[in-house]
């Protein structure tokens, strides 16, 4: 990690985030991972002096070590277990007064809760990252369960009603913000004006990646064989029915479509959907052209961006799929990777927008093997689209161009315009039909209107 210093303006900020970070030499580096760093590189470049509070998600192998501290030059890092600190108060409010920080910045939708819990009068940003209720109507589908939905709204409430900015993953679900910042009363009378909430795309290093000595096209592959490539966890939204059964069409048609997936289970979110996938993969006839690699170094990952020849995103129908985000597409752009993908988040409306990929509509597999087939036979075109995605990502997904907005703030941190002023709403707002809350409301406008005479 680079920065430059600038002590004149620096600020403390205290930051929690999720772990492991990429230079942790470990396997499992979630989208969620590579969001904290999104945010303490720039810091760290811009001479703030960053200590982070990281999160290991529970169920990876490091969480045995309680915490795991690490300094150099402007940051400190501290590797926490989740159970044992960072669900902790105790923990996290000794080091908050500890490092008495300026302002204080969570990152992703738990850590951003666990930052307004802390007793501080530090300004905080909450960082949530991805349409979380979205995800929990998915989960509860999956679960045969609602209890996810009381549960995902409890841990991202207390964030939405006491965090004084936010930033969200794309455009649309900022939108999806303001309404649920609406539901908690934030959308007052001293908050008029106020803009809540930025966008803040998923980003990555500006630095390009390079191959290895390892390089998986000349080892594993023949050169004619066409690589389709799918990186990171399979998650609550991944359509894997859709896209086995489009892959089994065009390696019918197509003898040197391989697929290569990098990445598999995500621990505590999605244990189901990449077994599934393995059972299907198991028992096709192509089975030999399924090369499911699982969770792989993290330093190794870049090869296999560099040596396919198109990355795969499919995504189910759901509201996640239209309101989130999604951190492969990022990856595929900043390799000059061409994309296929379905046509549902905001960033894959871009690819198609950007000319950097084709897509195809959500649950059509037919529609998926046919473009498959038709980036197998178009190289020249699919090598162009692949450069107009990297000039795309260096011009807007950069972690210095994504997180602008972050920079601003913390440069002078402020509390949002209702800071400490009572809220209108403390609980949910009732349905219409409650006889108390409509007798209340009507009872009011009634006495408004005979204060000004309209009203006998």
């Amino acid at each position: 990690m680079a920065w430059r210093m600038n002590c004149c303006s620096s600020k403390r900020v205290l930051v929690l985030g999720i772990a492991p970070l990429p230079e942790d030499n470990t396997t499992k580096i979630h989208g969620s991972c590579m969001r904290t760093l999104q945010f303490i590189d720039p810091l760290l470049e811009e001479g703030h002096i960053v200590h982070l509070v990281a999160m290991r998600i529970t169920g990876l192998e490091e969480s045995f070590q309680r915490e795991v501290r690490v300094q150099k030059g402007n940051l400190t890092y501290i590797s926490v277990d989740e159970v044992a600190c960072f669900r902790s108060d105790e923990y996290l409010q000794c080091q908050h007064d500890e490092f008495q920080p300026d302002c204080i910045i969570g990152v992703n939708a738990f850590p951003s809760t666990r930052a307004v819990q802390i007793r501080t009068q530090c300004p905080v940003w909450a960082d949530i990252n991805g349409y979380s209720m979205g995800e929990a109507q998915t989960k509860a589908y999956r679960e045969g369960d609602d209890l996810y939905v009381g549960h995902n709204w409890n841990q991202q409430k207390p964030a939405l009603e006491r965090a004084d900015k936010f930033s969200s993953a794309s455009d649309l679900q900022r939108h999806i913000l303001v309404g649920e910042l609406g539901t908690v009363g934030r959308l007052n009378r001293y908050t008029m004006g106020y803009n809540f909430v930025h966008t803040v795309p998923e980003g990555r290093k500006e630095t390009p990646i390079v191959l290895t000595d390892n390089n998986p096209r000349w080892t594993e592959f023949r050169p004619e064989d066409f690589l389709v490539l799918w990186s990171g966890g399979y998650n609550l939204w991944c359509d894997v029915d859709t896209m086995f059964a489009g892959l089994e069409r065009a390696m019918a048609q197509e003898s040197r479509i391989h697929f290569v997936s990098t990445g598999g289970i995500i621990d505590g979110v999605d244990e189901k959907t990449y077994p599934h996938f393995q059972e299907m993969v198991s028992r096709s006839q192509f089975s030999d052209r399924f090369h499911l690699k699982g969770w792989i170094p993290f330093e190794q990952v870049p090869d296999y961006f560099l040596c396919s020849d198109i990355g795969i995103n499919v995504d189910a129908q759901c509201y996640e799929s239209m309101y989130g985000a999604r951190n492969r597409i990022t990856d595929m752009m900043r390799a000059g990777l061409p994309i296929l993908t379905t046509l549902g988040t905001e960033i894959s409306r871009l690819v198609g927008e950007a000319q950097c990929g084709l897509t195809f509509p959500i649950g059509n597999a037919e529609a998926l093997s046919e473009a498959l087939l038709y980036a197998a036979h178009h190289s020249d075109e699919m090598r162009l689209m692949g450069n107009a995605g990297k000039d795309y990502f260096q011009k807007y997904y950069t972690f210095r161009e994504t997180i602008k907005p972050v920079l601003q703030w913390v440069s002078s941190p402020s509390h949002a315009p209702d800071w400490g002023k009572p809220k209108p709403l403390q609980e949910p707002p009732q349905p219409v039909t409650s006889v108390p809350t409509s007798q209340t409301f009507w009872h009011r406008v009634l006495s408004k209107f005979k204060e000004k005479g309209y009203w006998a």
